[in-house]
């Protein structure tokens, strides 16, 4: 058995619940401080949304996931 199947992360259902936690913030962090971001380059933008995101996914979304899976 692979370890995807052991911990309910399959490609279809992951992908789902990740788009469902990276949506709302990428959407809420776009309202908040989009006009500050469009005034900085590119690169430095995408630097600072990416690490955001990463981060709320790191510390907040994927244990989130985890415990949904473990519980089913």
């Amino acid at each position: 058995m692979s370890q995807d199947n052991q911990t309910g992360f399959h490609g279809g259902r992951l992908f789902v619940l990740a788009w469902i936690g990276v949506y709302p913030v990428v959407t809420l962090i776009s309202l908040l401080f989009g006009d500050v971001l469009l005034t900085l380059p590119l690169a430095i933008r995408t630097f600072i949304l990416s690490g955001l995101v990463v981060g709320y996914m790191v510390f907040f979304w994927i244990p989130i996931i985890q415990r949904f899976t473990k519980a089913q």
